[in-house]
């Protein structure tokens, strides 16, 4: 299923509950990053904001398009399973959603703050 598409995730679900029965697990791994919500270097230098070499990104040079895929994958990608899913479990016990993270949310990385944002939305 696509994690970014509600119909698809309705359409898993259909055939989840159909071979199995209602859900009570659910585990949300989708996730990933994109060259347009990266930087080109680890740190940032006051010199940075200077260079004009095409290609290269600072913190500031960040593509929006980048930065909300990156937060689509991450986080929505884990908010519309969640909604569609956990339907099957309201008022149910024993029931589980686990939520696959990344020390990114809680330490970022260099170099991927889009990543490390989304991250930390899920966390």
């Amino acid at each position: 299923a696509n994690v970014l598409e509600k119909e698809s995730l309705i359409a898993a679900k259909k055939e989840v509950n159909e071979a199995f029965g209602g859900c009570d697990i659910l585990i949300n791994g989708a996730g990933g990053n994109h060259p347009l919500g990266t930087t080109s270097n680890p740190f940032l230098l006051a010199e940075d904001l200077l260079n004009k070499e095409d290609g290269f990104k600072t913190f500031f040079d960040l593509d929006p398009k980048g930065i909300e895929f990156v937060f689509n994958l991450n986080f929505i990608g884990t908010l519309l399973p969640t909604q569609v899913f956990a339907q099957d479990m309201v008022g149910q016990t024993g029931c589980s959603i686990l939520n696959v993270s990344s020390m990114n949310a809680f330490t970022p990385l260099t170099k991927i703050p889009a990543y490390s944002g989304a991250k930390a939305a899920v966390s």
